[in-house]
């Protein structure tokens, strides 16, 4: 049978989701439930959950909907950030310049945000589609006598099409 998650996989999604004010138990999973095949997270229906246990564990790589990856911490897929994205109050919207620029990899500095922006959150863009994640760090070089604020870019979409671009010119 195809593990559902354990308390330690919980609790490393809910240090993740800490940062949000949230956790498993506040997500709605729509009567799906959390999976855990080797060290990737799934988000599959019960009925897929009853069909799986047919198969041989180890046959069966993927299932349902990728939700991130436990490899000592969880690390969040873009489908995990669009489920919890209602309930997180910590998100931010960027103009369509900013975008590109974030999208390109770039962190963000503080003239990007309006509003008390502390810790991690979700950026979007103006459409409400979630773009990433960024953390606000102190930059301790002074400049023009203030210290500059900026959001470290965490995760973003961009990265799908730099994998590619960077895996296409090895070939």
């Amino acid at each position: 049978m195809k593990n559902k998650l354990n308390d330690n996989d919980i609790k490393k999604i809910n240090i993740f989701l800490k940062d949000y004010s949230l956790y498993v138990d506040n997500i709605d999973l729509k009567n799906n439930i959390l999976i855990k095949i080797k060290k990737d997270i799934f988000l599959i229906s019960n009925e897929l959950y009853k069909h799986l246990n047919e198969f041989n564990n180890n046959n069966v790589k993927f299932a349902g909907l990728y939700m991130g990856d436990i490899d000592g911490k969880f690390s969040p897929s873009f489908n995990f950030l669009d489920l919890i994205c209602d309930k997180v109050k910590n998100k931010k919207t960027i103009n369509k310049t900013k975008e590109f620029l974030f999208l390109c990899g770039r962190d963000l500095t503080d003239d990007s945000f309006s509003g008390k922006t502390d810790g991690r959150f979700l950026v979007l863009n103006n459409k409400g589609n979630i773009l990433g994640i960024v953390k606000k760090i102190k930059n301790d070089k002074k400049q023009k006598n203030f210290t500059k604020i900026f959001f470290k870019n965490i995760l973003d979409k961009g990265i799908i099409l730099r994998r590619e671009f960077t895996h296409r010119h090895r070939q």
